[in-house]
């Protein structure tokens, strides 16, 4: 009995993940909605963008969801000092 309600769970869960597009692509578990990923700049363009402004060594590039994606661009400046640069996902804007 207990393989078999194993075996019964497995094959849910894989329907569950594998069973609609929505939920393979755009909706984690929970329901929230995630970002699409095909409108957003590179994560090497916003490297780029943080680099020319600050002319620091890029040292870190995380996407953060929400909203409003951005990344958090980690750049080290004059080999000292670490700042952060939020660099809008979509237009590419610096937003600090």
């Amino acid at each position: 009995m207990r393989g078999r309600t194993g075996w019964m769970v497995a094959a849910a869960f894989a329907v569950m993940m594998l069973g609609t597009p929505a939920v393979a692509g755009n909706v984690d578990l929970e329901g929230v909605q995630l970002v699409q990923r095909d409108d957003l700049i590179s994560r090497d363009r916003a490297a780029d963008i943080a680099r020319s402004r600050t002319g620091g060594r890029v040292l870190r590039v995380e996407l953060r969801d929400g909203d409003r994606p951005w990344y958090r661009v980690r750049v080290l400046i004059d080999g000292e000092h670490v700042r952060s640069v939020a660099v809008d996902a979509r237009s590419g804007r610096v937003r600090r």
